[in-house]
């Protein structure tokens, strides 16, 4: 049964249990319907906790992007007139100037 089927039967079930009022008994059948409906919106909790997030690729193209890979090196004049895109392992000769650099990855 997929996870949505799962979620609209275990609502069904939750709406066709009676609501009670001050000084109405609770049958011990009662109560373990509501425990059973706790386990089993627990179980649908943990494997939408499972579920990794999707994952939104933002790419704003960069005009002059220069690439550095890894072990690649590169002197820049000051300020750096292009972009540049460092990874791991690449280094920027850049004297005099205040370089910022992110970790990124590669797929």
């Amino acid at each position: 049964m997929s996870l949505e089927d799962r979620i609209r039967d275990l609502k069904a079930r939750i709406d066709a249990v009676p609501r009670v009022k001050a000084g109405d008994y609770v049958t011990h059948k009662l109560h373990n319907q509501i425990i059973d409906f706790l386990r089993e919106a627990a179980d649908i909790l943990e494997e939408l906790s499972a579920i990794p997030p999707p994952i939104e690729v933002v790419a704003t193209p960069v005009a002059g992007l220069v690439l550095l890979t890894t072990g690649a090196s590169v002197d820049a004049p000051s300020p750096s007139p292009k972009p540049v895109l460092l990874t791991s392992g690449a280094s920027l000769n850049a004297p005099q100037t205040s370089v910022s650099l992110e970790a990124t990855s590669s797929a």
